[in-house]
């Protein structure tokens, strides 16, 4: 039988510390505004690793962004 491998998954902290350590309401407004899909848990939100990064990268654009940054 073949391992099927899962995609890889971040927290809501995860998140905030990837994108360069904002504040979880930012964090929120941005999945809000990019329409970020995600998964409510008990123990809260998931989210898809390869959506984030692809928000991290597009965050890394702006000058002003602590994304590139981390």
């Amino acid at each position: 039988m073949a391992t099927q491998r899962l995609p890889k998954l971040m927290a809501m902290n995860d998140v905030m510390d990837c994108l360069g350590g904002l504040s979880r309401q930012r964090v929120h407004e941005l999945i809000r505004k990019k329409d970020i899909q995600f998964e409510v848990t008990s123990a809260g939100r998931i989210f898809l690793a390869s959506d984030i990064l692809k928000l991290k990268k597009e965050m890394a654009k702006h000058p002003r962004s602590k994304a590139g940054k981390k």
